[in-house]
C-alpha cells in the first residue's frame, strides 16, 4: 500500500457478537442474538446502530504484545493458526513492518480493545482456556468494569495492563475474519477501512457502556435488526444492513461460527468498496460483480459520475443489468439488496431479492 493510499483512510475493526439465545428461537426460529450500540449524536454516524469496533492504536501493534503472549505459553505455531496467507487480500492487512506485529493479531487486539472500551465486555482467555479447542469465546467480568474502561479510554496501552492485572489475554483465536468495508470516495472527511470479525459467546454477557461513546445497546436477531431498521425504530448503515442480511440466512449459531473459522482462513476477504449513484427515488450502492461496478475502480478520487442515472429510477437502472449485487436505498427505512452473482470469497450470500439473468 503506497504511502499516499495510507494518508487518505484510517484503519478500524469491528466485532460481530453473536449470542447464543434459546428464547430467541421462540420468535424467529434463530438461537443468537447479535450485539448492536447506538452512536451519540458527536460520533460518525450519528444515531446509527452499528456493531462495536474503532479505530487502530500504535499500542495495539507493539512487539510487547508477543512477549506478553509468551508467557502463557503460546508459541510461533499458535500465531500462524490465525495468520492468513492467502493472496488477493486488502491494503489493512499489509504488515507496515519495524517493530510493528502482523495485522492479524493486532486488528484483533483493537477489536477487543474497543469493545471493551464500549460495552465492558472483555473476550479473553486464561492459561488454562488457552488449552481447548472451544470455538466460542470466553469472558471476564469479575473485576472493576467501570475503572478499566476509563483508563483504557484514556490511554489505550492500558488495556495490556488490563490483561496483566487479570492474568489474562485477549482472545484472538475465537475471531474469525467475516468481511472488509472501504467507506466511499465522496466522503472526504472520513474515512475508513474496517475488518469486521465474527465471535461467537455461549452467554450473552453483562452491558457496561461509556456514554461518551455509545448512546445504548440492544441484543436483537438478524431479523429483528433488519426489521427495526425497516419500521424506523433503529437506522442501520449499509454495511450493517448486508451484513445483518447475510446472517439473517444463516438461523443456528452452531453453523455460523464452524463456517466463520473456516472461510476466515482459507478465503480471501474481497474489498466491499461501494459505488454510488443517485436515481429519482434514492441512491444505488453497488459491490464487486454488479454490471455497475467499474473494473479498476479508483479508491482515491470518484472517477463515476454519481448523477449518470439521476434521470432513472432504481428499477429502471436494474432493469437494464443482468449481473446484481446492489443496495438499493429508497429512504432509510426502505432499502432493498438485491444479488444475483456468485460472491468471490465463498461467503455467506446477503438475504436479497433475485432477477434471474437475461
Amino acid at each position: 500500500m503506497s504511502q499516499s493510499l495510507k494518508q487518505l483512510w484510517k484503519h478500524s475493526s469491528s466485532l460481530i457478537i453473536l449470542g447464543k439465545n434459546a428464547e430467541a428461537a421462540k420468535i424467529n426460529n434463530f438461537n443468537y442474538k447479535v450485539l448492536v450500540l447506538e452512536r451519540p449524536s458527536k460520533a460518525s454516524y450519528p444515531g446509527a446502530f452499528t456493531f462495536p469496533g474503532g479505530v487502530t492504536e500504535n499500542s495495539d501493534q507493539v512487539e510487547d504484545w508477543l512477549k506478553f503472549y509468551r508467557k502463557f505459553g503460546i508459541d510461533d505455531s499458535k500465531f500462524k493458526s490465525i495468520i492468513k496467507t492467502c493472496s488477493n487480500r486488502s491494503f489493512i492487512f499489509n504488515h507496515d513492518g519495524g517493530n510493528t506485529i502482523s495485522r492479524d493479531i493486532s486488528l484483533r487486539i483493537t477489536a477487543i480493545r474497543e469493545t471493551f472500551e464500549e460495552l465492558g465486555v472483555l473476550l479473553c482467555k486464561n492459561k488454562e482456556q488457552l488449552k481447548d479447542s472451544n470455538l466460542f469465546s470466553n469472558l471476564k467480568n469479575n473485576f472493576d468494569v467501570d475503572f478499566w474502561q476509563k483508563q483504557v479510554y484514556k490511554d489505550a496501552s492500558n488495556f495490556m495492563r488490563l490483561c496483566e492485572e487479570l492474568n489474562v489475554v485477549p482472545d484472538l483465536w475465537s475471531l474469525h475474519e467475516w468481511s472488509c468495508w472501504l467507506t466511499p470516495t465522496f466522503k472526504r472527511q472520513k474515512r475508513f477501512e474496517t475488518v469486521f470479525y465474527v465471535v461467537g459467546v455461549t452467554d450473552q454477557p453483562n452491558i457496561q457502556v461509556t456514554n461518551d461513546e455509545v448512546q445504548r445497546s440492544l441484543w436483537l436477531t438478524p431479523k429483528e435488526l433488519l426489521d427495526s431498521n425497516k419500521s424506523g425504530e433503529n437506522w442501520l448503515p449499509p454495511p450493517q444492513m448486508y451484513e445483518s442480511s447475510r446472517l439473517n440466512n444463516e438461523p443456528d449459531i452452531d453453523k455460523v461460527i464452524p463456517f466463520a473459522k473456516e472461510r476466515g482462513m482459507n478465503a480471501p476477504t474481497t474489498l466491499i468498496f461501494p459505488m454510488h449513484y443517485h436515481t429519482k427515488d434514492g441512491i444505488i450502492h453497488c459491490y464487486p460483480g454488479d454490471d455497475f461496478y467499474p473494473k479498476n475502480p479508483n479508491l482515491e478520487a470518484t472517477e463515476h459520475n454519481l448523477e449518470q442515472y439521476a434521470d432513472k429510477t432504481c428499477d429502471e437502472c436494474r432493469e437494464t443489468a443482468k449481473n446484481l449485487h446492489r443496495l438499493e436505498l429508497k429512504s432509510l427505512q426502505n432499502f432493498a439488496i438485491w444479488h444475483n452473482v456468485n460472491l468471490p470469497d465463498n461467503h455467506i450470500c446477503p438475504q436479497s431479492k433475485t432477477k434471474p439473468k437475461l
